[in-house]
């Protein structure tokens, strides 16, 4: 975790919003209470961010401990120290935690922990299965207060009767008083046009769009910021350059959220990977069920297009795909890539601009000496002007009488 970058701007920005949340006593408890309960150490430090995340994150201590507090929630535990069966740990931890009865809203993503993103959500969904755990398992270490229980009410049918004809303040009642006669702010009668055939489709999706959660505060404002950078131009571009590629027709996206539908599972990029270089990806997983086959296969696109040339900073990482987190920057990179196949593969088609070529520049030796006699204009020359002659502004001369 030390050689990851930290990025800048607006990454940057989010990572230290985040860091600021970080409880250090909270932090230090929960891992207390994991290690009380497997009698292991977590080898965590509670003390910052990166320390807490760099033991828990293969996930074999959390599935040891959901096993513990639930038995059977995690059949097989993974001990290999490849990035998608860690990440597939704390999956499976987090399907545990559903299984005992918490709430989505309480849980962190897999990345949250995997990647340091959010380690502070990593350490209230740990208090949040240690107050859970007070409520079925009396014989455990105790995490904080026991959640809150249901307390259900019974009335008799005449109490139900009776509560109808009461009018609590809290309703809305004007004691009586009524507007009969007032004209002045009543609604105005506008009815809307009927709907034209064919925008059923249209308004279905429009529903579906609205009953999914948005997020909000920190995450909801990460999320505006990125899909303002979505450029509907270049994505098309970066899809059609894919088709023509492939010999295959593929939906072209009109927003962020299609291009992850598209392309999350990362059969897609596998298949251009070993097209522009045959034989660069040995195995592409076609099982669509499984995170982590669709995880590794993005991963594998990733490396072969270091391999290629592409630079770090040019690329994505897998969950800006997987999860949509970053869809303009899964775009950059598709870009990134048809420029340097321009330059290696120029039989192939190219996306864009072709990328610029060093083109170094020798210099004899009387060229270099006579350069060193020139004064460039940015260094101030004032082509040989001087102030011989010029008056304007000497000091004044006064006179003592």
């Amino acid at each position: 975790m030390a050689d990851r970058p930290k990025g800048f701007g607006m990454t940057a920005e989010l990572n230290e919003k985040k860091a600021a949340k970080f409880d250090s006593t909270r932090a230090q408890e929960a891992l207390d209470w994991i290690e009380e309960i497997i009698g292991e150490p977590t080898e965590s430090d509670g003390t910052s961010p990166e320390g807490f995340a760099a033991g828990l994150k293969s996930g074999d201590k959390l599935c040891n401990l959901i096993n513990i507090i639930k038995p059977g929630s995690v059949k097989k535990i993974n001990t290999s120290k490849m990035a998608f069966k860690q990440m597939e740990n704390i999956g499976n931890f987090l399907t545990g935690c559903e299984g005992i009865g918490m709430i989505k809203t309480d849980l962190f993503q897999t990345v949250d922990l995997y990647e340091a993103q959010n380690v502070p959500l990593v350490v209230d969904t740990i208090h949040a299965l240690g107050r859970k755990v007070q409520t079925f398992r009396d014989d455990l270490p105790i995490l904080g207060p026991k959640e809150s229980e249901a307390n259900k009410r019974e009335f008799t049918k005449e109490q139900l009767e009776a509560g109808k004809n009461i009018i609590g303040l809290q309703a809305g009642t004007n004691k009586g008083a009524s507007q009969a006669g007032m004209s002045f702010g009543t609604t105005r009668q506008i009815n809307p046009a009927p709907p034209k055939r064919g925008s059923e489709r249209a308004v279905l999706q429009e529903d579906v769009m609205a009953v999914r959660p948005k997020g909000y505060g920190l995450t909801a404002e990460l999320n505006a910021k990125k899909d303002s950078k979505f450029d509907i131009n270049l994505a098309q571009d970066a899809f059609l350059w894919i088709e023509e590629l492939l010999g295959e027709p593929i939906t072209v996206p009109e927003e962020p959220e299609k291009v992850k539908e598209i392309l999350k599972d990362g059969i897609i990029l596998c298949m251009l990977a070993n097209l522009i270089l045959p034989g660069s990806i040995e195995r592409i997983n076609r099982n669509k069920l499984k995170a982590f086959t669709m995880m590794e296969n993005i991963s594998n696109f990733l490396s072969f297009c270091e391999r290629f040339g592409l630079k770090r900073s040019d690329l994505f990482q897998t969950v800006d795909l997987y999860e949509g987190q970053n869809i303009p920057q899964v775009i950059s990179t598709i870009h990134a890539l048809g420029r340097k196949v321009a330059i290696k593969r120029k039989d192939l088609p190219s996306l864009g601009p072709k990328e610029s070529v060093k083109a170094p520049r020798t210099f004899t030796n009387e060229q270099l000496t006579a350069g060193q006699q020139i004064i460039g204009l940015q260094m101030g020359s004032n082509r040989g002007a001087n102030q011989s002659g010029i008056n304007f502004g000497l000091q004044r001369q006064i006179f003592n009488n």
